[in-house]
């Protein structure tokens, strides 16, 4: 399995070792006693070295650290076992094998010095390793389950996920910019409930690029993380690492999160919208960006209780939607990969119809492409196909009409990822992916990226035998995807770097 220099350091051991010698020079032999590297997850592997080979390279400090464990040795790219004289002076080739055994790892070898002093040498030993970036196999995620209803979910941000269980926010993965609301910057790699200063209880997530949104009591909008392009629709472009409430939005149903746009959906089935609006994403008629939520004139769009969770999708500089008559699709915004499906290159900054006969039965929106699930399950797609993700077998090109994917005529649930496209089959019972798949984000135990649905690797249920077991919906990221059972249980799968998979396992909490 490859990875890359942007993996995360993980140190397996530091050994210390004291050898007092004589002066002059000589050759002091590391100990065969059986020290080994115990490797505590599964999932963390030693790269870039080959067993039997010369793993160590050394380096020369004068003076002993009053800490020998705390320094941490300059990391390779791909990880190492490594050796430093931290007292005396190397001389000579110095070389640590590594070979396997059954308890372990095992490393011994020799070390060459010069010690004109006649003082003690301490050599410290240090085994490092890389953990993988990513996990193209879904696990479950561990300490959070959910009812497994729409409004009890899951959802992406671009590195980080949330689950909303019992109206409550619950969150893992990137917070740099503090997407997470949790006051701070730091990553989290564990579920946590956000801590909040909101009265009441959130839910209906939506995040974007670098922030989060949620609706909260009485249909209140909540928003925390970056605010750059005014995304957090307060009004000015200060961040907040705290939720702080949206003004001006009421008896909101639904929030929709781009990168860096907003949609809100009212229980009168209005739209606001605000943040980014460089390409016309608002469909507000012009290219001016809002800080403050707008309502878009003359769109109308579904509000029943399930169909506010598929009635509009955000995708990097285009929107779509669905119009409340239930038929009719509207889209706006850039179009320069066809990605609004009207059968030209021309932007729209206000709402244009896309079709009225396609029956849709919900949508999403990738990076520069749209998707779009059918009331008759099949799947039809449009826009950009550079890493095959219109799922029609070809790759590169656009696609400037809606067409359909190859494979699967059953859909249940979909979502798209920057560039992936997940879909649920059967009522539940069966997990497609297809598109980009550099960090195994499509769930096929694979890195390969995929021009045609494949079967994400995780168990088939029927519906009518274990209800629970089934697929309930998906969500997509930047490079990961998570998948909701009827049970509330959660799998993930994906990009890793941020810790947006969680703390995984193999066993259903």
């Amino acid at each position: 399995m490859a990875t890359s220099a942007t993996a995360q350091d993980y140190v397996f051991q530091t050994i210390v070792t004291n050898i007092n010698m004589g002066p002059s020079q000589g050759t002091v032999n590391l100990p065969a006693d059986g020290r080994n590297i115990s490797f505590p997850d599964s999932d963390y592997k030693l790269f870039g070295s080959a067993l039997g080979a010369s793993l160590a390279f050394f380096n020369v400090l004068n003076t002993v650290p009053t800490d020998y464990t705390g320094a941490h040795p300059t990391i390779t790219d791909d990880g190492s076992v490594r050796a430093e004289i931290i007292s005396g002076e190397n001389f000579g080739s110095n070389q640590l094998s590594l070979d396997e055994k059954p308890n372990g790892l095992f490393f011994s070898g020799s070390i060459n010095y010069a010690n004109p002093q006649n003082s003690a040498l301490w050599v410290k030993i240090t085994a490092t390793a890389r953990k993988p970036s990513y996990s193209a196999t879904p696990r479950y995620v561990a300490g959070v389950k959910t009812l497994g209803y729409p409004s009890d979910g899951i959802t992406c941000g671009a590195n980080c996920s949330f689950a909303s269980v019992n109206r409550t926010v619950i969150e893992w993965g990137a917070n740099d910019s503090s997407q997470l609301g949790n006051g701070s910057t730091s990553n989290t790699p564990v579920p946590t409930s956000l801590p909040t200063n909101v009265t009441g209880s959130l839910s209906r997530i939506s995040s974007g690029e670098n922030f989060t949104m949620a609706v909260g009591n009485y249909g209140y909008v909540w928003a925390w993380g970056s605010n750059d392009k005014g995304q957090l629709g307060t009004g000015n472009f200060t961040n907040s690492t705290r939720p702080v409430q949206v003004p001006g939005l009421v008896n909101i149903l639904r929030v929709v999160a781009g990168p860096r746009h907003c949609f809100a959906i009212s229980t009168s089935g209005q739209v606001w919208a605000w943040g980014d609006n460089t390409y016309g994403q608002l469909g507000l008629g012009d290219k001016v960006s809002r800080s403050t939520p707008t309502l878009i004139p003359n769109l109308t769009l579904q509000r029943d209780w399930e169909d506010y969770l598929r009635a509009i999708a955000a995708g990097r500089t285009h929107t779509i939607a669905i119009g409340a008559d239930g038929r009719t699709v509207y889209a706006w915004g850039d179009n320069s990969k066809g990605q609004l499906g009207i059968g030209n290159n021309l932007p729209q900054l206000s709402p244009v119809v896309v079709s009225a006969s396609l029956s849709p039965w919900q949508i999403a929106a990738g990076d520069s492409f749209s998707m779009l699930l059918a009331g008759s399950g099949k799947v039809y797609t449009w826009g950009d196909n550079t890493y095959g993700q219109l799922g029609g077998g070809t790759v590169g090109g656009t696609r400037l009409l809606p067409g359909l994917i190859s494979g699967p005529t059953t859909g249940y649930r979909i979502a798209a990822g920057t560039s992936h496209c997940l879909l649920v089959t059967d009522n539940g019972g069966k997990c497609w992916s297809w598109g980009r798949n550099q960090k195994g984000q499509l769930g096929d135990g694979t890195t390969v990226d995929r021009s045609s649905p494949v079967g994400v690797n995780v168990p088939v249920y029927s519906w009518m035998q274990n209800f629970n077991s089934c697929y309930s919906m998906v969500a997509a990221g930047d490079a990961h995807s998570l998948l909701l059972q009827n049970s509330g249980q959660i799998r993930s799968f994906g990009n890793d770097l941020s810790f947006q998979l969680g703390n995984r396992t193999d066993t259903a909490p």
